[in-house]
């Protein structure tokens, strides 16, 4: 899963500074020079971090500093020229500024001590001020402070944790209505119960996946071209689905005209000076986003139309097209290959490669035809087979992962190979064919563990056992239940926990040393499988040794 760009299904609450010797803004106000002066040393000899230390003659002075400055602690005195300090107390109040205020009053001021006291004043000394007192008082300001900021600090980690988990459930939603696990119907509803705002105006979905042997390529040129597109387009969401397919939801930031003919050009241009293998599916425009995930299967199909028009690779959705064919798809085709599959291959194959071969010549001979009603032939097929093995397919016919094989096939010749394979997985070679893949698989595990420090990427493992790496992730994810690029991410990281246990290895080295070249990836992808970033773990993991 890529991280959500664009869109924030959240605010964070900004945690207050609570290190150890917090720094704390002083106002001072005294008519008398020579006594605030006194104080200002005073305090300055008693080793709290008081900066910067303000001064103001007068409550009118105090008030123009207060507004620039904003300090945390006032000490005033009370009897003072143009605005004394009962005047001055009642205008902190009337602003709302909840700085502690500790007063400075003679025994003759005490009926003012008490009505300042109202005011909301925390600490009151007599004059002329004891060094002894002034420190106590300050200090029982400053533990008062640094308990209050320690509350906030925990309720602000605490609003912060629950809006983590409010924003990865609602990003967990938002995936799955793209995805097609909701109905249509109940997607507008469920995206304002979930309180995910997208605002008004209009959407659309890309659909990317490559055949490169770069894998950064396709996220290159997704980069690129939302960046040329930029001026009208803004990205809301952006996600790996299940097939390993870059998904890009769009928002349109401006009323322009003909949108997808605009990206459609410009993926077009892009493409031509790609070296590698990038195809593009692109949706038709919604105005609502209730609707994006009918986007998203738009997106899909019109990828899919790579399977029948090689030479082109950016492909517009259109409204999927019946056959023209009025007769019904003849079953003995689907009858021919079940039986061969299900009785066995003794002649190593051949007859089911013959009978596969006529069976597409039979479903491409149709007028019209679309990836829709290629999908409908090859589910037709496996039921066949599964009726022939368990004479009822009904709960068993979801084993066979029709679309993966497709979304894996760069044209109709690999799409066929793609079909064979998994025939022949399952015929009377399913056992020799297993033995091989549960090897293969074995190799893999071994070759990651040892090699895993190194720049892995999904093309070369895959060439080092020499399988089509869309293939190999198809059948790395059936096998493992996790996709290739998961399951390395979940070494790494264990790795990367071991090492972390070493208080000599800084987070950048353990980066490197598990084969993260770039660090602030490490730590996203850290958080992302532990739920803590490095430092939290190592931290944690120190405490839980003492």
């Amino acid at each position: 899963m890529v991280p959500i760009a664009g869109l924030r299904f959240r605010c964070e609450f900004p945690l207050p500074d609570i290190t150890e010797g917090a720094v704390y803004k002083l106002l001072i106000i005294e008519d008398e020079d020579i006594i605030r002066h006194g104080l200002v040393k005073i305090i300055q000899k008693t080793g709290f971090n008081l900066m910067p230390i303000e001064e103001a003659a007068n409550g009118v002075e105090a008030l123009e500093l207060i507004q620039i400055h904003q300090p945390d602690i006032v000490i005033t005195d009370l009897k003072m020229p143009k605005m004394d300090g009962l005047e001055f107390l009642q205008r902190l109040r009337e602003l709302q500024i909840k700085a502690p205020v500790i007063i400075l009053s003679g025994y003759e001021e005490f009926n003012y001590a008490q009505k300042a006291i109202r005011y909301g004043v925390v600490e009151y000394l007599l004059k002329p001020v004891n060094k002894a007192d002034l420190h106590k008082v300050l200090s029982l300001i400053i533990d008062r402070l640094n308990q209050e900021h320690l509350q906030e600090s925990e309720i602000c980690a605490e609003k912060n944790s629950l809006m983590n988990q409010v924003n990865e459930l609602q990003r967990i939603l938002f995936q799955d209505i793209l995805e097609g696990n909701y109905l249509p119907d109940e997607c507008a509803a469920l995206i304002i119960k979930s309180g995910l705002d997208f605002g008004t105006g209009r959407f659309l979905v890309l659909d990317c996946t490559s055949f490169s042997k770069d894998p950064k390529q396709i996220q290159n040129f997704i980069d690129e071209l939302t960046r040329r597109i930029s001026s009208f387009t803004a990205i809301l969401f952006i996600f790996d689905n299940q097939y390993d397919h870059k998904i890009c939801v769009l928002k349109f930031t401006q009323p322009e005209q003909n949108i997808v003919e605009k990206i459609y050009e410009t993926a077009n241009q892009l493409i031509t000076l790609c070296t590698g293998q990038i195809y593009l599916g692109i949706s038709k425009v919604c105005e609502q986003p209730g609707c994006l995930n009918t986007c998203c299967r738009q997106a899909r199909d019109a990828l899919n139309q790579r399977i029948f028009h090689p030479g082109f690779q950016v492909f517009c959705y259109f409204t999927d097209r019946k056959s023209g064919n009025a007769k019904s798809f003849p079953t003995l085709y689907y009858e021919s290959v079940s039986k061969l599959v299900c009785n066995g291959c003794s002649d190593k194959g051949t007859a089911l490669l013959k009978a596969t071969d006529d069976l597409f010549q039979q479903i491409l001979s149709q007028d019209e035809l679309s990836t829709g009603q290629l999908l409908d032939h090859l589910r037709n097929l496996f039921f066949y087979i599964l009726k022939l093995e368990s004479g009822d397919p009904a709960n068993e016919i979801d084993e066979f992962d029709v679309q993966s094989i497709l979304e894996s096939s760069l044209g109709m010749d690999d799409l066929k190979n793609n079909v064979l394979q998994k025939l022949l997985l399952i015929s009377g070679n399913m056992k020799r064919y297993s033995d091989v893949i549960n090897n293969t698989i074995h190799y893999i595990i071994e070759f990651v563990e040892k090699n895993y420090p190194k720049d892995l990427c999904l093309n070369l493992v895959a060439n080092s056992v020499s399988m089509n790496p869309n293939y190999f992730c198809s059948l790395f994810k059936n096998k493992m239940g996790i996709s290739f690029t998961n399951y390395l991410q979940k070494i790494r990281i264990e790795k990367a926990k071991n090492f972390l246990l070493d208080p000599n290895f800084k987070v950048y080295d353990v980066s490197e040393k598990v084969g993260f070249h770039d660090e602030k990836y490490f730590y996203k992808v850290f958080k992302k499988l532990t739920g803590l970033t490095p430092n939290e773990f190592r931290n944690q993991s120190a405490f839980k040794s003492h």
